[in-house]
């Protein structure tokens, strides 16, 4: 299985897919669709871009920075996600990426 792969797999076992959609579609978190290399405004003012090192900071203090728009209610997963795991879902995120340019 591909690091992609897992991190999709991930994506799915891991709670992540209950607020963060991948068609797209928005809820209570932002969808992941894209989002990888865009910039994103945050709630605090200023913008970031979404990079492995926000998704990262995302994932393990998602407090810190808060998209625009947003309630602040992910939980961390420090302790709960190991750093392979979350590599993983870093790189079914860029995979996303390339879908929001073409389209689909």
């Amino acid at each position: 299985m591909s690091p992609a792969q897992a991190g999709e797999l991930l994506y799915n076992q891991r709670g992540c897919k209950q607020c963060h959609s991948v068609d797209g579609s928005s809820g209570t978190a932002p969808s992941l669709l894209g989002k990888y290399a865009s910039t994103e405004q945050l709630a605090a003012g200023g913008a970031v871009l979404v990079d492995e090192d926000y998704i990262r900071r995302s994932i393990y203090e998602p407090l810190a920075d808060v998209v625009a728009g947003y309630e602040p209610v992910m939980p961390t997963y420090r302790g709960r996600l190991k750093e392979e795991e979350v590599n993983a879902i870093i790189a079914y995120l860029k995979t996303l990426a390339g879908d929001a340019t073409r389209g689909n």
